[in-house]
């Protein structure tokens, strides 16, 4: 016998033993089913996020018997329990957040019979794209005599920063 989730608790059990001429004996007793079955998570969110962006994470519980709450921390802390799904969390990502920084986000589902699993994600803080292309201003004498030596000199600006400046003649 293998109890289903519908037979949980207190389950009358009786055996019967019966020989060759038919005589039986029983012996009848009582099993409590218990709920061992911790809740599957799955955890979806962006792998990135931009400085002051806002970042949803969403988890999908499930229990054979049903789950009654989810936690999600950020950083382990700032917990935030949800009795009802959808079962989400958004994340305000700060402004000033470093390129790089990983925010580690975990959901906890819990079930009646109190058995908790969980799952973790973590997303990094990306870099601003960069969109604009630099500008360069180039300051040259507009006539040079052969042999003379020509002086250039640039004024050159980014959005992100300027890496690098090459000149090539020709």
């Amino acid at each position: 016998w293998i109890p289903g989730a519908g037979q949980m608790g207190a389950q009358a059990v009786t055996l019967v033993v019966t020989d060759s001429r038919g005589d039986s004996a029983s012996q009848s007793f009582d099993i409590t089913v218990t709920d061992a079955t911790s809740p599957v998570v799955r955890l979806s969110m962006p792998s990135e996020a931009l400085p002051g962006a806002t970042v949803t994470a969403t988890a999908a519980a499930s229990d054979d018997l049903g789950v009654v709450s989810v936690r999600f921390e950020v950083n382990g802390a700032d917990a935030t329990d949800l009795a009802t799904g959808p079962f989400q969390r958004t994340i305000v990502v700060p402004a000033n957040a470093l390129v790089g920084t990983e925010f580690h986000v975990r959901a906890t589902a819990q079930d009646a019979a109190g058995n908790i699993g969980h799952a973790d994600r973590v997303f990094r803080v990306a870099a601003t794209p960069d969109v604009q292309p630099p500008a360069v201003v180039l300051h040259v004498a507009p006539q040079a005599s052969p042999g003379a030596t020509v002086r250039l000199t640039v004024t050159a600006a980014d959005n992100v920063g300027v890496k690098a400046v090459t000149f090539r003649v020709g």
